[in-house]
């Protein structure tokens, strides 16, 4: 069976990004930007025991200027995560599920001078896949005599609340947070000559990421 639990958030990172948001340097709009491209750093997490959370650096991009208002928002927020499986009575790396949502929703925008915080929510559909891992192939041979595994993922709508915060450094220069939770539960069936396994995995993943962009034209 495959397991669920609670991650602890990660709170002084969080606190840390958004005081850092708010301090007050001598800040000129991006009002003229049309694209702008940069890097950024995500913290993410999972509720599950059966999965496990990660972080690493991306790339990051800005089309536009923030505008007062509702408007339509986009976004793709693919990732992984590794999925732990009992085999035999023990817990084992499964393998890593990769998540790939294609997202579209509304929100709102407040802008305050070189300040623009959104608040909205996306939907739409997540593609996933998986593969065996060595460790877990290895379990079942040498646990249950069990030569071969057939993993398969199924898609899943998702949906994700967000937060997202620019602030306009300079002409040139913007910085950005952005917190948000994608809800996703794709199906995973593991079948082997001796049985399968269906379940319906708790996927979902909270994401905390900064960055920065630098104005192209």
């Amino acid at each position: 069976m495959l397991q669920h639990a609670g991650v602890t958030a990660w709170h002084k990172v969080v606190a840390a990004l958004f005081i850092a948001s708010f301090i007050s340097v001598a800040a000129f709009a991006q009002e003229g930007n049309r694209f702008a491209i940069g890097g950024s750093y995500t913290k993410r997490g999972v509720p599950s025991s059966a999965a496990h959370g990660g972080q690493g650096p991306g790339i990051e991009w800005r089309f536009g200027h923030a505008t007062e208002g509702w408007g339509w928002h986009y976004g793709l927020n693919w990732y992984s995560t590794d999925v732990d499986h009992s085999i035999a009575g023990q817990t084992t790396p499964l393998g890593e599920l990769r998540v790939r949502p294609f997202m579209a929703g509304y929100g709102y925008t407040h802008v305050m001078g070189p300040l623009a915080v959104t608040v909205g929510g996306l939907a739409g559909y997540a593609f996933t896949a998986m593969d065996v891992s060595r460790e877990a192939s290895d379990a079942y041979l040498n646990r249950l005599g069990v030569r071969s595994v057939d993993l398969r993922t199924s898609g899943a709508p998702v949906f994700k609340p967000e937060m997202g915060v620019w602030y306009d450094v300079s002409r040139k220069v913007g910085l950005t947070a952005n917190v948000g939770y994608v809800v996703v539960r794709p199906k995973i069936t593991v079948a082997t000559p001796i049985g399968s396994d269906v379940e319906r995995l708790r996927a979902d993943a909270w994401s905390f990421t900064i960055g920065s962009v630098y104005r192209i034209f």
